[in-house]
C-alpha cells in the first residue's frame, strides 16, 4: 500500500508539474502576442496612467509571465508566428488537461469514500500517467518549435531566464 501511495503521489506532483509548466510556457506566448491596446502615458497625454487590464485571460497567473517574451526583444514576424504554433497546438493540448483534471478529480472523489480502494486508484493512476506521457510530448513539441524561431542569442537568454526560473522556484534543499 506504501508503494501504491507513493506511485500515486509521484503521478499526481508530475501532473501537476506539467499542468503548470504548460501555462507558465502558454503565459509565456500570451506575452509575446499581447500589446497594449492604448499607449503608456506621454508628457503629452497625463491623463493615460496605464493600459487597460486584459480581464479575457484563461489564467490568473499569465500577467507574472507577460515581460518574459519582452526581456527576449522578439521581431513582429517571431512574435506572429508563435501567435500561429499555439493556436495550431492549443487544441491537442487542451484535452490533455481536461483529462487530467478528470483524473484528479475522481482521485479527490475516492478519497470522500469511506474504504480505500487500491484497484480504482491504480486504474486512475495509469490512465493519468497515460495522459501525462501526451502532455510531456505535446509541451516539448511546442517547445521544439518555438525555440526553432528564436536566434541563438534568443535561445541562449531563454536557456538563462528559464534556470533563473527553477533555482527561484525549485529551491534546493540540504540534502540535494
Amino acid at each position: 500500500m506504501k508503494k501504491t501511495l507513493t506511485g500515486l503521489a509521484i503521478v499526481v506532483v508530475a501532473a501537476l508539474w506539467m499542468t503548470g509548466s504548460w501555462v507558465f510556457f502558454n503565459s509565456i506566448a500570451i506575452g509575446a502576442e499581447t500589446t497594449p491596446a492604448t499607449p503608456p502615458a506621454t508628457a503629452e497625454n497625463p491623463a493615460q496612467t496605464s493600459a487597460p487590464q486584459n480581464h479575457m485571460r484563461p489564467c490568473p497567473y499569465h500577467h507574472r509571465h507577460e515581460n518574459f517574451w519582452k526581456k527576449l526583444n522578439l521581431t513582429p514576424t517571431q512574435k506572429k508566428q508563435i501567435k500561429a504554433i499555439r493556436s495550431q497546438e492549443r487544441p491537442k493540448m487542451q484535452p490533455l488537461i481536461k483529462q487530467l483534471k478528470a483524473g484528479r478529480d475522481q482521485l479527490m472523489a475516492l478519497r470522500k469514500t469511506s474504504k480505500f480502494d487500491e484497484a480504482k486508484v491504480r486504474a486512475i493512476a495509469e490512465e493519468q500517467s497515460k495522459t501525462l506521457v501526451n502532455v510531456i510530448v505535446e509541451r516539448e513539441r511546442v517547445m521544439y518549435q518555438i525555440r526553432a524561431i528564436l536566434t541563438p542569442e534568443q535561445r541562449a537568454k531563454l536557456d538563462q531566464m528559464h534556470k533563473m526560473w527553477k533555482a527561484k522556484h525549485f529551491k534546493k534543499g540540504p540534502n540535494d
